[in-house]
């Protein structure tokens, strides 16, 4: 358990996380993105640098607050939706499986029965997927990565304390207000301080009357809807602290990460427990140098959606002006106040007093400017090269050139990618697998790989990676077709391809299951079988040609043609 000190010091290192120059700029940012790109978001970010409880403030605005006030054109939000929803459909799409996990000993690749259990385990694992929140979380999450450049997932385990049951695994999309990170010496977020709120009914569900304080409890019988701050701090134990037995097991409080609730109205610590693995996975479009936090589309594209959006509002009211126009009139020629409503009667000295004010408003140039600023949002989304044009831009396109149309949009991404996987959905596999495995839903382990222990590798196999890793395939075959043309004037040149390697490696690409594919050991003996059988087929060729030359040189080798 942590002493008083400890305890002042993860306050205080919350405090920080919450208050740094870095996180503050970029909560002003992240505010100002969500009113003009992400208005569906369940908050909004106030940011508290002077005050000394920032680290416990609220980032929720009050539940059905209007937030389109100063909202005239929404394609920056249905680009910031049409991005969020591809990746949704293309990475983690929940209809397929879209990653696999092999052996790094490609010596347990070739075995049977080791390969047998890990596809097992990887189709078990995306069905849990899809039996949990993961879809649902995940979609948001996307949201905030093309909008905000930031993504943070918290992984944990649904589980019966009673009967210690595995139920499944339960996600939830972090909003980035509620939450400060930092970074080890690898640039990789491994502490995460959360803030939040929950009432005190369910304070009391989730935690028990032991470790509230009384304002809680009191709360709890008078108004138990009353909502309190709390603080969720995990972080790396030091490795003197961590003590897990023979197994890789250990109670909450000595594994290798802490996770410490802290009752901010009384810096009580509520609970004190631990995870195995790092349960936040946090995500960064891009990263400038010095910075922890990321940066994305939405940043770039601020300046053209808040223009877009001033000149919508302009040209309504230049509509406005048009179809109403304002009134010119003659001083005293009006008697009383002009109504304006159909039907309405005006008492006047003289109607040719009164007149339309003639306006210069020009609502053609904007037709041609927003047209420039709705292109150029969507480019910066990558709109333009994730989705097919037009067909009356395009004509009629075969099969072929609309697949490498696809693919070359989807390469684009490349960079991107490489870092969601080895910030975001490779820890995830990592951890699901971990948890499945410690909770015994594989099944038996095999006993080669009790021996050799269990080092996994991941390999992603949506349809966004395939795209990207086709260009080998497509090299492979042009130089098989290249090693054909040349293989007519010297046939030994074949002898530099290795047909087995380009195979392996081209059924790995493109995701086909490890159990299809026969181990090393079973294509030599097969081919070994098949080297002995041409053997045998060809002594019992020389045989009979043999016995064939035999049998004709005993017709005719005598005189006379006597037998």
């Amino acid at each position: 358990m942590l002493d008083n000190q400890e305890r002042i010091q993860i306050i205080q290192r919350a405090l920080r996380s919450f208050t740094n120059t870095e996180r503050v700029n970029h909560e002003i940012q992240w505010g100002e993105l969500t009113e003009f790109l992400l208005n569906n978001q369940s908050g909004t970010f106030i940011s508290n640098a002077g005050s000394t409880h920032s680290a416990v403030s609220t980032s929720n605005s009050t539940p059905g607050t209007k937030k389109t006030q100063r909202i005239y054109d929404s394609t920056g939000m249905q680009a910031v939706t049409d991005l969020a929803a591809s990746f949704q459909g293309t990475i983690t799409n929940p209809a397929t499986v879209w990653s696999k996990i092999r052996f790094t000993d490609d010596e347990l690749n070739d075995n049977r029965e080791a390969v047998k259990f890990l596809e097992d385990s990887n189709r078990i694992m995306h069905n849990k997927f899809n039996e949990s929140n993961f879809d649902t979380e995940i979609g948001k999450g996307y949201q905030s990565f093309t909008c905000l450049g930031n993504l943070a997932l918290l992984q944990e385990e649904i589980s019966d304390d009673e009967n210690g049951i595995f139920g499944g695994f339960r996600f939830q999309a972090l909003h980035l207000g509620q939450i400060a990170w930092e970074e080890n010496k690898n640039q990789l977020v491994d502490t995460v301080h959360r803030k939040f709120e929950m009432t005190a009914k369910q304070a009391v569900e989730k935690w028990g009357i032991k470790n509230l304080d009384e304002k809680i409890l009191e709360a709890l019988e008078k108004k138990p809807d009353t909502k309190f701050p709390f603080i969720h701090s995990i972080f790396p134990r030091k490795k003197e602290n961590v003590k897990l037995n023979s197994l890789g097991l250990a109670p909450g409080e000595d594994r290798p990460f802490a996770s410490i609730y802290i009752d901010a109205t009384s810096n009580n610590i509520v609970k004190e427990s631990g995870y195995y693995e790092f349960p936040i996975h946090v995500a960064r479009w891009s990263l400038m140098p010095g910075e922890a936090y990321g940066r994305g589309p939405g940043h770039l594209a601020y300046p053209d959606v808040r223009t877009l959006n001033k000149l919508k509002q302009r040209h309504l009211e230049a509509i406005a002006l048009q179809v109403r126009p304002s009134l010119l009139a003659n001083q005293r020629d009006i008697l009383g106040p002009l109504n304006l409503t159909p039907g309405a009667i005006n008492i006047v000295k003289d109607h040719q007093g009164l007149r339309e004010f003639p306006t210069q408003a020009r609502t053609d140039i904007f037709q041609v400017t927003s047209e420039e600023l709705k292109m150029s949002i969507k480019s910066i989304f990558f709109l333009d090269k994730l989705l097919l044009p037009p067909r009356d831009q395009t004509g009629e396109m075969t099969a072929y050139e609309v697949s490498q149309r696809t693919a070359q949009m989807q390469r684009v991404l490349g960079p991107v990618m490489s870092r969601l996987n080895s910030e975001l959905l490779s820890p995830l596999i990592i951890r699901s697998f971990k948890m499945l495995l410690r909770s015994g839903e594989l099944g038996p382990i095999p006993q080669i790989l009790k021996e050799k222990g269990i080092d996994i590798e991941i390999v992603f196999v949506n349809s966004l990676a395939r795209a990207q890793q086709i260009e080998d395939i497509q090299n492979i075959q042009q130089l098989a077709q290249q090693m054909a043309l040349m293989a007519q004037i010297d046939p030994s040149v074949i002898d530099n391809f290795d047909s087995d390697a380009a195979f392996k490696h081209i059924a790995k690409t493109i995701g086909v299951p490890e159990e299809v594919i026969r181990d090393s050991s079973e294509v030599t003996q097969i081919r070994q079988a098949r080297q002995q059988q041409a053997k045998q087929n060809q002594t019992i060729q020389q045989m009979n040609m043999m016995a064939d030359s035999a049998s004709k040189a005993g017709l005719t080798g005598l005189p006379g043609g006597q037998q």
